[in-house]
């Protein structure tokens, strides 16, 4: 049985009360049970670092997936929806060290690396908490009793498993390179842990004197003087063409080597001349050329390179030089991937004077114990003493900083670990092309780009909060074997100290298990990396499942995840990552379908962070809106694959303000719905389709069919995954079709008195809509919906049982959905010419006359005719038929003197006179046929239909209002009976208004008694039925008389003095 809905839409108060529902009632897992004999489904859930509350993003992306687990399961899966957390590495880390005042390594050593990791630890679990909290808050029904957290024991033993098997592979080395280095966290960083602003640095250039010359030289430019004392080589493009050119400054003359398209400007930037050019030669005839290196006599070490290396000081050849600047690029293999690479093509050993915290080590001679950017200054400063600075100037230009602690990278050679992604980057790609990508161009484009231009993946990091490198190396120089631990229980076996069982496998605690070594029987210690973090949720889809622990879970889920959705930015993060771990360990890919979504942005369309001040908080939105409007919004706002838009400024946040304004119009149509039948006790379950049937008009049968039209709708957009179409086409729904017009046609038939069968019907019908909606929107916004669900008496615990709404093919007619749309556009029209007139929609028209451009507009409106009149008030409809006029118009005829003038001179004003006087019917028939003839004084004329144009204007008191298929033309003409319709409607709604304001029951009878003037109590002689009820008036008395009743109101109708009162009873 229905009940009356609380009268007003209050978010917080129905939130609350479904939570309190939800909790006690055990919903979230009695729901899972239902549906745990359905299709499996493997969801992957990508997880957020625990370093904080959650923000909007996460909010959205929480959101996102909840709304589409919601929707699965409602269409029968059993849905595997285990959260996770990332709650490792220098996110938490960084945390930490701020907490602790920590700047450093050192002092984190100094510290002790026991305790720092046990704050880490602490850190992490603390906001764990916090933010399943906010989840939880949000609605998002996940397993948050067993989140999967990368932290534990079992997760890490799946990741060194996976480590074995790379081991296995051979795709597991240690390799000394170039790679880049935050020089505050002091450890090795991937190219997708970078993120990267405008910085302003030194742009200089400089002349390396070619050896056994006293004015020849080769020009250089580079944004980073700190790596000239690593430098080694000079590179030039072998294809690119470069002169020799004779210039002049201050009179002296000099040569310089440099491409030839910049030769000129290059001068000009250093104030020289050019003189002339003496030769030009492509790069690849520069090969070989040795020149003096410009620090050579501060850096010693710089002699002993020169001895050993063959190629050191020369001039080589590379791909990599681009034809901006000199087409020259000094070359220092220890500070650059591409310099690097050079060095290895010509046997030249890389030279990195610069330790993990990026000052110079004794080997740069003059500058060692300088910061490396502090020591730019006094290298420039050196070069110009030498006479080699041709320029010295600044560039604002993209640079590298780290993605957790923001400070400038530099690139550095170590050794490092590294997965050989090269080995295998044909799988990857292959597997790549297996994935439904949503939208296509993120795996089409961005991952395959991204796959196909990856370089070895460093998985190793100087740090401690993390999952250790399961590498054990022998202390026998001699030996040096590596043993790879796969599991905890091989670990066992093999330790022969430091092992206990259930020990914590984080540092510092593995690396007091020292193994024994098979091939030379020495001890062997474990390596002091971690993992990068990136591997900790690279393996979460095999992780979570506690694999290669127990078989049991990923024979019953598989491996492969059925989805996962993150932003399109983790193409570089947690798609590759897990791309390359799964493609290591079983030689495919972890997911099936990706669904990327767009990033959460301010309305400049800048990214949200503190330092912009324009971050907004979730928690500020939802107190304010409601959490299913905030759903609402960040689900229909865009595409997911696009970028949401928030501002700070909440006059701005538009949206929230529709969502929440369109589930108050909702609950009024709820209100309104519940209202009536609970006063009638209507009780759907007692009422079957089949007996009322029959007394279905026409407005139900078109709602029902629009129903089934949203029910194809919403659910082809959630298998497409465009959820912000499936929102949008609910709202389409409840505000034009439930709201603006089905609730408008059934509203009278409401307040009929007792069990008729029209009335029933069109409470069945009604709770059908709300019903349906209900269970449309559960994945939506699913507070809303299980409150409206419970109190419709829904049959199942909670909405997020049912199963997704079925459709009924025969509900549509897809004809009577055409027919309702255009008298809705008559009844717009009709409404534009009341506003034109300033006739009021209560009180009625004589006419409407509609004059068609279609058949169907004559179709529709014989069809629909009851509901056209009862929608536009008007006591008559009249329809033209489609290549007819409407007669009553008034045509008018103008003599064109343009074309009289010239044919009859001087006569031509008198025949304009005699046409003007003509009747204007006669001479469009007559002209119509091709001629009409006037006779003046005797003489005849002949008038050709060029001669005249003709113009229609409207009747008295007669408005025109256009539509797609026709002219609505209002007969606003007041007559007296339109004057007693129109004065009993406006006094039926003042004594509504004063029932309101009484807070009386819909129910409750009263007595009634209205004073006007003489002539306007005349009017309502014969309205006096529909006045009583109306306003349910047991007795009612119109006079010239004071008013006697209990409640008194003096009202001002249409410039007439009423006093109306009413009498409770």
């Amino acid at each position: 049985m229905v009940t009356q809905a609380e009268k007003n839409y209050d978010p917080k108060r129905i939130e609350t009360k479904v939570k309190r529902y939800w909790d006690e009632n055990d919903c979230y897992h009695k729901t899972k049970s239902h549906f745990e004999k359905g299709k499996k489904y493997f969801f992957d859930d990508g997880p957020p670092y625990t370093t904080g509350s959650i923000h909007i993003g996460t909010a959205w992306n929480k959101v996102l997936k909840d709304a589409i687990i919601r929707y699965l399961r409602m269409n029968g899966y059993n849905v595997r929806d285990q959260p996770g957390f990332d709650m490792h590495g220098l996110p938490i880390e960084v945390k930490v060290e701020q907490a602790l005042g920590i700047k450093n390594k050192k002092e984190i050593e100094n510290f002790g690396i026991e305790k720092f990791v046990g704050k880490c630890r602490e850190y992490a679990t603390s906001f764990l908490a916090t933010m399943t909290e906010q989840f939880k808050e949000l609605g998002v029904w996940l397993a948050w009793e067993n989140p999967y957290c990368t932290i534990k024991n079992d997760y890490l033993e799946s990741a060194w498993w996976t480590i074995k098997r790379a081991e296995e592979r051979k795709l597991l080395v240690q390799s000394e390179r170039v790679l880049p280095w935050c020089l505050r966290c002091e450890t090795a960083l991937a190219d997708a842990e970078l993120e990267y602003w405008n910085e302003t640095d030194p742009s200089i250039y400089v002349k390396f004197r070619l050896k056994g010359t006293k004015d020849e030289y080769i020009l250089i430019w580079t944004t980073t003087p700190w790596t000239l004392p690593a430098d080694l080589m000079v590179c030039v493009h072998p294809q690119f063409k470069y002169v020799k050119a004779v210039v002049e400054k201050d009179g002296v003359k000099e040569k310089w080597w440099i491409l030839d398209s910049r030769l000129g400007e290059v001068a000009k930037l250093g104030g020289y001349n050019v003189l002339e050019s003496l030769e030009i030669k492509e790069g690849k005839e520069l090969e070989g050329l040795e020149y003096e290196h410009p620090l050579f006599d501060e850096i010693p070490y710089q002699q002993k390179i020169r001895e050993k290396e063959k190629w050191a000081h020369k001039i080589g050849l590379g791909e990599h030089v681009t034809s901006e600047n000199t087409g020259v690029v000094h070359t220092a293999p220890g500070h650059g991937p591409e310099d690097f690479e050079i060095g290895r093509k010509y046997g030249v050993s890389p030279f990195c004077p610069v330790d993990e915290s990026g000052h110079f080590t004794s080997d740069a001679g003059k500058y060692a114990g300088k910061f490396t950017k502090d020591a730019d200054e006094e290298i420039m400063q050196d070069l110009i003493s030498k006479g080699l600075m041709v320029h010295k100037g600044t560039i604002e230009h993209r640079y590298g900083h780290c993605w957790r602690c923001k400070t400038g990278i530099t690139y550095r050679t170590t050794m490092q670990w590294f997965l050989k992604v090269s080995e295998i980057k044909d799988k990857m790609l292959e597997q790549i092309a297996s994935v439904k990508w949503i939208p296509d161009w993120v795996g089409s484009g961005r991952m395959n780009d991204w796959v196909s231009n990856a370089r070895d993946w460093c998985i190793s990091r100087q740090r401690y909060w993390g999952i250790p490198i399961p590498v054990w190396i022998c202390k026998n120089a001699q030996c040096k074997h590596r043993e790879v631990i796969g599991s905890v229980k091989e670990l066992s076996e093999k330790a022969i100290a430091g092992y206990t069982n259930g020990m914590d496998l984080h540092r510092p605690f593995i690396d007091a298990v020292i193994l024994k070594c098979r091939e030379c029987g020495s001890e062997m210690k474990r390596i002091p990396d971690i993992l990068d973090v990136w591997f900790d949720s690279a393996c979460a889809s095999w992780a979570q499942l506690s694999y290669p622990q127990t078989d049991e879970n990923i024979n019953k889920w598989g491996m492969q995840a059925d989805f996962i959705t993150e932003a399109y930015e983790q193409t570089r993060g947690w798609y590759y990552s897990q791309l390359g771990a799964g493609t290591v360990a079983f030689g495919k890919i972890p997911y099936k379908v990706c669904l990327s979504h767009g990033l959460v942005v301010d309305e400049q369309g800048r990214k949200m962070s503190k330092s912009l001040g324009n971050v907004v908080q979730p928690k500020e939105v939802m107190d304010k809106y409601g959490i299913d409007s905030f759903r609402f919004y960040v689900l229909s706002a865009s595409a997911p694959w696009d970028d949401l838009a928030f501002s700070k400024d909440e006059e701005k946040n538009v949206g929230l303000k529709n969502a929440h304004r369109l589930f108050t119009i909702f609950w009024n149509v709820y209100y309104f719905s519940t209202t009536y039948m609970a006063l009638d006790n209507f009780d759907d379950k007692k009422v079957e389709w089949n007996k009322i049937k029959e007394h279905l008009r026409a407005e139900d049968r078109w709602i029902l069919s629009r129903l089934e039209s949203l029910k194809t709708d919403v659910r082809n957009n959630f298998e497409s995954y465009e959820l912000h179409k499936a929102s949008r086409a609910i709202e389409y729904f409840i505000l034009e079709d439930l709201s603006r017009w089905y609730v408008r046609l059934i509203r009278d038939r409401t307040w009929v008195e007792g069990d008729v069968p029209d009335k029933i019907a069109a409470y069945k019908v009604l709770h059908e809509c709300l019903t349906v909606c209900a269970k449309l929107m559960a994945p939506i916004t699913p507070f809303l919906s299980e409150e409206i669900y419970r109190n419709l008496d829904g049959t199942l615990l909670s909405v997020h049982m049912e199963p997704f709404p079925q459709s009924y093919p025969e509900r549509r007619d897809v004809n009577l959905e055409k027919h309702m749309a255009i008298i809705q556009e008559i009844v717009e029209s009709a409404s534009n010419s009341r506003q034109e007139a300033k006739v009021k929609l209560r009180w009625p028209v004589k006419r409407l006359v509609i004059v068609a451009k279609e058949p169907i507009v004559v179709e529709s409106v014989e069809s629909l005719k009851k509901t056209l009149i009862s929608q536009t008030n008007a006591k008559d409809i009249q329809v033209i038929p489609p290549g007819s006029q409407w007669d009553e118009l008034i045509l008018n005829a103008n003599p064109k003197y343009n074309v009289l003038g010239p044919k009859f001179k001087g006569k031509a004003g008198k025949i304009a006179e005699a046409l003007r006087k003509e009747r204007a019917e006669l001479l469009y028939t007559n002209l119509k046929d091709g001629m009409h003839t006037i006779v003046i004084n005797g003489e005849r004329f002949e008038i050709t239909p060029g001669m005249v144009d003709f113009s229609t204007a409207l009747p008295q008191n007669t408005y025109a209002s256009e539509f797609s298929k026709g002219i609505v033309y209002l007969d606003a003409e007041l007559t007296e009976e339109i004057k007693s319709e129109g004065f009993a409607r406006d006094v039926i709604r003042r004594i509504q208004e004063m029932r309101k304001k009484a807070n009386l029951q819909v129910e409750q009878s009263i007595d009634v008694e209205v004073q006007c003037r003489a002539e306007i109590a005349s009017l309502f002689s014969a309205r006096i039925d529909m006045i009583r009820t109306e306003t349910r008036a047991r007795n009612l008395k119109i006079s010239t008389e004071p008013v006697q009743g209990k409640i008194v109101t003096p009202w001002d109708i249409e410039g007439e003095k009423f006093t109306i009162s009413i009498t409770p009873l």
